[in-house]
Parts: structure tokens; sequence; C-alpha cells
């Protein structure tokens, strides 16, 4: 019997050690996708904007039988890599009396690639980052209305959505305010979907 734990439990941690291994190769590969250049021009290659352990801060763009070309967030509108797209916007993060402010005035801060998980009135990005302690990317949703120039972030770590910073800036949507108060409503995409469909103003 401690033969047969013993072997399934060897089976049980080569598999992991195959789906790490999956894992890393695939974010260490180039994906087809596309870049939107400043003058609005679309180029279609393929992409790699990332190892298992670090964010480019200029992408990799590779097309057939030319040199590998490398943009920023300056250079570029955006890109799409695989399934996801990404945009370059300005953005500078503050604080003040342990808050948090973010904020995408033109000139202000830097321009970075900021993942888009959802576009509209009202759109979601996310914030990719590398943790320092760990080397773990991870990442935090940050709101945006049309024609604002800050960003709201959404959720707080483990705590879910910010419900008290999510009440004043839903102050013109209260059945929103009332959902996500009484957790109807319990992640970011879900509180774009509604307000696009019911509290926007187009």
């Amino acid at each position: 019997m401690f033969n047969t734990i013993k072997i399934k439990w060897s089976s049980y941690f080569g598999f992991l050690l195959l789906l790490l291994a999956t894992t890393i190769n695939a974010q260490n590969e180039y994906e087809p996708g596309y870049i939107i250049l400043n003058n609005n021009d679309t180029i279609y290659g393929n992409i790699k904007d990332r190892t298992d352990d670090k964010l480019f801060n200029k992408i990799r763009f590779r097309q057939e039988n030319k040199k590998t070309d490398r943009y920023s967030a300056y250079d570029i509108k955006g890109y799409k890599k695989g399934i996801y797209s990404f945009e370059s916007l300005w953005y500078k993060e503050e604080t003040e009396f342990l808050r948090f402010h973010y904020f995408n005035r033109g000139g202000y801060g830097e321009k970075v690639f900021l993942k888009v998980l959802v576009k509209g009135e009202l759109s979601c990005y996310a914030k990719e980052y590398i943790q320092d302690d760990n080397f773990y990317l991870d990442y935090f949703e940050l709101f945006k209305r049309d024609g604002e120039n800050k960003f709201e972030r959404a959720t707080q770590g483990l705590f879910g959505l910010k419900k008290k910073r999510l009440t004043r800036y839903f102050f013109d949507c209260p059945n929103l305010v009332k959902k996500i108060n009484n957790n109807s409503i319990k992640n970011p995409i879900d509180v774009v979907t509604y307000y696009n469909e019911f509290c926007s103003k187009k």
C-alpha cells in the first residue's frame, strides 16, 4: 500500500512539474498578434512581452524573415498578443495618507501597457506587475470612465471590491452601489457590465 501511495504522489508531482514547465515555456514564446502604431497603422506579426519572472518595458515584435523590433508604450498605441489586448496609457500612482490615487493625465507620470479587460463607457484594465519578494506575476484592476483623467482601483487584495471607494465613484448609479454593498455583484467585470448596460449615459 505504501508503494502505491508513493507511486501516486510521484505521478502527481510529475504532472505538476510538467504543467509548470509548460506554463513557463508558453510565457517565453512568441505569440501571434499585431501592434497599432501611433499613426493608427496595424502591423501583424508575433509578439513576446514577458518571461516567467519579468515584464518587458519594450515588447519584442517579429515578422517573418525580418529582424526583431522593440516597442515601448511611447512607440505604439497598443498591441494584441494571442487573445489579450494591451493599451498604451499615461499612468501615475500617488500615495496620500495611506490612500492610493491613480492618474491618467497626458504627460503626467509615464506611459505603460495596461491589459484591456473590458472596453466601454466604463472600461476595466489590469495593471500587471512582478512582486519583489517572489517574482510572481500579479495584477490589480482599474476602472476608467470615458473622458476622465484618473483611474479608480477596483479591488484590494483578498478583500474583494473596495466598497467604500466604489460607493463614491458610482454615485451616479445607486442601483449598482446597492448591488456592490449587498454582494450581489462581487467582481470588477460584473461591475463594468452592469454599469455599461444600466447606467451608461450613451
